[in-house]
């Protein structure tokens, strides 16, 4: 009777290794996990994040396999590979927002007619990108107009005027 009372009942035994496994290491974790075997029942297929059916995931149906990137041409590939290089380059070399603009503009102009999906990764990280550039653009601008501020408070001799302009614009 005792020794029946001392076992661990189902509860206490989830409870004390999920104990466990909060306070081990990560290598001793995985350790733990993969002793841990959980029932998964075959009726309830898994679902992808697209919203496919793991059971429909076979070989046999081309509609689902085929990637939207076959149907891109290699040369509007290219093109596009070549304005998003000279975009950076624009953006992160030589800080000449303005063309860095044109440049993901063109791309994304590019991306548009060669059929590019709006949910495409490549277009996310594009728009992305020209958000950021057309910000850092703006920021220029802002500043470059509180320094002529502040030029205009000098010329007329209000130092501390000038003084709080020059401090905001380089914040």
């Amino acid at each position: 009777l005792i020794k029946k009372m001392m076992e661990p009942t189902p509860l206490r035994k989830i409870s004390s290794l999920l104990g466990s496994i909060r306070g081990n290491s990560g290598s001793e974790e995985k350790s733990i996990i993969s002793q841990v075997s959980f029932d998964q029942s075959p009726s309830s297929p898994f679902t992808t994040i697209d919203g496919i059916n793991d059971n429909n995931l076979d070989s046999s149906n081309p509609s689902i396999n085929s990637s939207s990137s076959n149907t891109i041409s290699k040369s509007s590939k290219e093109s596009v590979a070549k304005y998003l290089k000279k975009a950076q380059r624009a953006h992160k070399k030589t800080f000449r927002y303005r063309l860095a603009m044109k440049h993901y503009l063109l791309a994304l102009k590019e991306m548009t007619t060669a059929g590019y999906s709006d949910s495409d990764p490549l277009v996310a990280k594009v728009l992305k990108s020209l958000n950021d550039v057309h910000h850092a653009q703006s920021t220029v601008t802002n500043s470059a107009n509180i320094v002529q501020m502040g030029i205009q408070h000098e010329d007329k001799n209000q130092l501390i005027k000038a003084l709080r302009m020059y401090t905001i614009a380089y914040r």
